[in-house]
């Protein structure tokens, strides 16, 4: 497999799963997950990652309903590259 495809699969699947439009959209629209069998890389790395417990990151209106400290740490990008 090419290693830019794993990557490109992978940083989408992140996207994806940390993205609280995204996740919002998955809800509303429910013929828009892929079945099992049209599934590709990503969205078998995106059920991973929710399977394993990552979670969508707070909007901005939530985070300023919190502290300046929570505020910050939800704008932590976890990423290496």
């Amino acid at each position: 497999m090419d290693t830019t495809a794993l990557t490109n699969a992978w940083l989408a699947a992140v996207y994806r799963t940390r993205s609280p439009a995204y996740q919002h959209f998955i809800q509303e629209v429910p013929g828009a997950k892929p079945s099992r069998a049209d599934r590709t890389l990503t969205d078998a790395i995106e059920s991973g990652l929710q399977d394993a417990g990552a979670k969508p990151l707070p909007t901005i209106n939530q985070a300023a309903a919190g502290s300046a400290s929570e505020a910050t740490s939800a704008q932590h990008v976890d990423r290496l590259v």
